[in-house]
């Protein structure tokens, strides 16, 4: 790839360490359901939430749960939010992806380019993703350009290995006249909201194996 590896071992390391963290570094617990849990963080330095998601998809295997987030063509088919998701570059594992997610008027839509890259093994997989700026996609005046930074991981579980855990650490800025108020609470939402989009596709796509 032409744009230099933003990513380094420290990266890894401090998703993991993000994933496990409790109240004892300032995460707070702030939604839950049966498999779903909320946490957030706030920095002193940061006027937006770090959000931390931690999701259990039970039945669904871990490569499919990682395809429904991160393959383009699939994501278009289930995420009713995103107008466009596009791959500009990509090599081995490492991606730049240019989407575009579609907000309610008055409010004008949002776009996104990020650095990701994956590392996976038959037990896990993680992916970091970052903002980051390509000439394939430049700014549109059409659109504001938001900001995410974070990972997720995906776990094969310890007792179904047809089931799937993931935690999910992000801090995500989509800029404009939002209040920084309003998109905490929207983000805080985002991972329940993302969970039962991700659980109703695959129970419809499954069905229609079956």
């Amino acid at each position: 790839m032409a744009q230099q590896d933003p990513f380094t071992e420290e990266h890894f390391e401090r998703l993991f360490a993000a994933a496990e963290a409790g109240e004892e570094v300032g995460w707070s617990l702030a939604k839950k359901t049966s498999a779903v849990e909320v946490w957030k963080r706030k920095e002193e330095s940061e006027a937006i939430q770090q959000i931390k998601g931690k999701m259990f998809f039970q039945g669904i295997p871990m490569q499919a749960v990682f395809d429904m987030f991160f393959n383009a063509e699939i994501r278009m088919k289930w995420d009713e939010r995103l107008k466009a998701m596009e791959v500009l570059e990509s090599d081995g594992d490492r991606s730049v992806v240019h989407s575009i997610n579609k907000f309610p008027g008055p409010l004008s839509n949002r776009d996104f380019v990020v650095d990701r890259k994956v590392r996976k093994d038959s037990k896990q997989t993680v992916i970091l993703v970052q903002s980051t700026t390509h000439p394939k996609a430049p700014v549109s005046p059409n659109l504001i350009r938001g900001e995410m930074n974070g990972g997720f991981i995906f776990r094969v579980d310890d007792e179904d290995p047809n089931s799937t855990r993931c935690t999910f650490v992000n801090r995500l800025d989509m800029k404009g006249n939002i209040p920084k108020m309003a998109i905490n609470l929207m983000s805080g939402k985002a991972a329940i909201n993302l969970y039962e989009s991700v659980t109703k596709f695959y129970a419809k796509e499954h069905s229609k194996q079956a």
